[in-house]
């Protein structure tokens, strides 16, 4: 039956009400919001339970805010396309979208309408678990097993076109029983098939400053699936090292300490590197490679595995189906089986973060009270009972004598005492209504001839005689 036709108006917002519901998505009200997760890269995660929903209920997820700055222009299309990317993935080690909430706006309230992504809760990402001090330390295996996961899920990017463009170990989530899925999407797309043997550009304003390849930091914008492939082999470095292999400061210190591991940037290693927009700020000088003499010391396998990630040219640059093929992966200690790790306690890259910036602030606090407590010992004033207060004395003037007469000429007006003189006009002298410019009713004054300006030196009128 269609809206309006011969149908009451009772009925007939009831179909309208239908017609507008929202299919696929469920009210913020059907979840319990319990706690901030972190922040993605376009909006802020927080931990729910569902209560009520179209899924099972009780379960703990994710709810990823989308930030709209400006209603008017709708939903950002950087969120629209992180839902269509997600929409049409299904993989293990991907990141699912289970759900979509929404919590209408209330304009009495002043309160705007927000959307939210739900995914399902992981209790570690990998940043948070290796920078844990709780955790000392971890298995071979185990992280065998996480590289290749993300390898897995990388391929499964590649295979079907989508370069995620912000490859990082906050990016990855770990669950108790060993899982990991690769996460925010917010800088991912579909990469679109070459025309006439030309790649298309894209931004190269993607990827967190540590994990960008080098190609990326020299301005390249014609880019493909190897830019994600250097982030893996950053991650897997990371594993080792329990923090960043390059944390460069800035562009160009982060190419500096790319160039400390993976030796000079020159033709031989980086055809064509002299030709990117960027490429002037790098200075020819020759350093010797150094990435298996790094990562050697925990085993050989691993050192030549890195050894072909981190490379210059994307061309070289090993595939994520290559290094799952690499006897790294084959042999001892074999990857742990998923569900047969140790459970770890919740660890986030936001949970450090947040307990540095409460101590931080507690360190702010205890700073001022101690510059407080200084100032008031180096300033302290003993102060001496205060005097009583003496009343003043009230002591009368003396009258003014009268002014004598004028020895040239009698005037009333000289006579007067000065308690007299009043500042009233006279009674003949009428009040101006607005007040006089100076010299107004004055007679002009004699025009005398001026001395020129000499020297700087004002005008002086000449003597005369």
């Amino acid at each position: 039956m269609e809206v309006g036709e011969n149908i009451s108006a009772a009925e007939n917002a009831k179909v309208e009400a239908r017609a507008f519901t929202l299919f696929g998505a469920s009210p913020l009200s059907q979840y319990i919001l319990e706690e901030k997760l972190g922040e993605g890269t376009f909006g802020p995660l927080e931990v729910a339970t569902r209560a009520a929903s179209r899924v099972q209920e009780g379960d703990v997820v994710a709810l990823k805010k989308i930030v709209m700055h400006n209603d008017m222009d709708g939903v950002p299309i950087t969120a629209l396309r992180e839902i269509r990317i997600l929409k049409t993935l299904n993989h293990p080690n991907v990141v699912p979208v289970v759900d979509m909430a929404y919590q209408s706006g209330d304009y009495a309230a002043l309160r705007r309408g927000a959307i939210y992504m739900v995914f399902p809760y992981m209790a570690h990402d990998l940043a948070g678990l290796l920078e844990n001090k709780k955790i000392v330390a971890l298995d071979q295996a185990l992280l065998k097993l996480y590289a290749k996961q993300l390898l897995l899920g990388t391929s499964y990017l590649h295979r079907n076109k989508i370069l995620h463009r912000d490859m990082k170990a906050a990016n990855l989530l770990l669950s108790n029983d060993g899982v990991l899925q690769i996460a925010d999407f917010g800088l991912a797309r579909s990469v679109e098939t070459a025309k006439e043997g030309k790649r298309r550009e894209y931004t190269n304003c993607v990827v967190t400053r540590w994990y960008r390849p080098p190609e990326l930091l020299l301005g390249l914008r014609a880019y493909g699936p190897p830019i994600d492939m250097w982030g893996v082999g950053c991650v897997i470095g990371e594993m080792f090292f329990r923090h960043p292999i390059f944390t460069g400061s800035s562009d160009l210190d982060q190419i500096s300490r790319i160039v400390q591991m993976c030796g000079s940037i020159d033709d031989e290693t980086m055809p064509g590197w002299n030709k990117l927009p960027e490429s002037g700020v790098i200075q020819v000088q020759r350093v010797a490679r150094n990435v298996r003499r790094e990562f050697s010391r925990f085993s050989d396998d691993l050192a030549d595995l890195l050894d072909k990630l981190l490379v210059y040219n994307p061309e070289t640059r090993w595939t994520a189906d290559q290094a799952l093929d690499h006897d790294w992966f084959w042999s001892e200690p074999l990857p742990a089986e998923v569900g047969s790790v140790q459970a770890f306690p919740s660890s986030h890259e936001y949970d450090k973060r947040k307990a540095a910036e409460e101590r931080q602030g507690q360190g702010g606090e205890k700073a001022r009270a101690a510059q407080a407590a200084a100032f008031k010992t180096a300033n302290h004033v003993v102060r001496a009972p205060a005097a009583p207060i003496q009343q003043p004395v009230h002591v009368q003037p003396p009258p003014m004598p009268a002014m004598q007469p004028n020895p040239w000429g009698h005037h009333p007006q000289m006579n007067r005492q000065p308690t007299q003189m009043h500042h009233q006009p006279p009674p003949n002298m009428a009040a101006p209504s607005l007040p006089l410019r100076p010299g107004a009713g004055l007679p002009p004054r004699p025009v005398t001839a001026q001395l020129p300006m000499s020297r700087g030196y004002p005008s002086v009128a000449p003597m005369a005689g």
